[in-house]
């Protein structure tokens, strides 16, 4: 036999062992948190560069879009503070 196909019988289990660290997935909740606080970021910049627009070159669409952006924003965050005291009884992690 060759020296690279001999295998003790102590070698297997530290090949399994392949970190420390445990991986821990995000709950439902958790995730639902951060994808709603990042539409509400999202929908908030961009009604922040649509009124920038609306200021420099004064088309009515850029207000009108806007306006739906921020008016969505305030509904996101107000969907979020529901669904939080919906489901405080659930932990995050």
């Amino acid at each position: 036999m060759s020296l690279g196909a001999q295998v003790t019988r102590n070698a297997a289990p530290a090949a399994i062992h392949v970190s420390r660290f445990t991986f821990n997935p995000m709950s439902l909740k958790a995730f639902h948190f951060v994808f709603i606080t990042t539409c509400i970021v999202l929908t908030l910049g961009c009604g922040v560069w649509a009124l920038k627009h609306y200021f420099s070159e004064g088309q009515a669409i850029y207000l009108i879009g806007a306006f739906a952006s921020l008016v969505s924003s305030v509904a996101l965050a107000l969907y979020e503070c529901y669904f939080l005291r919906k489901l405080k009884h659930i932990d995050f992690l």
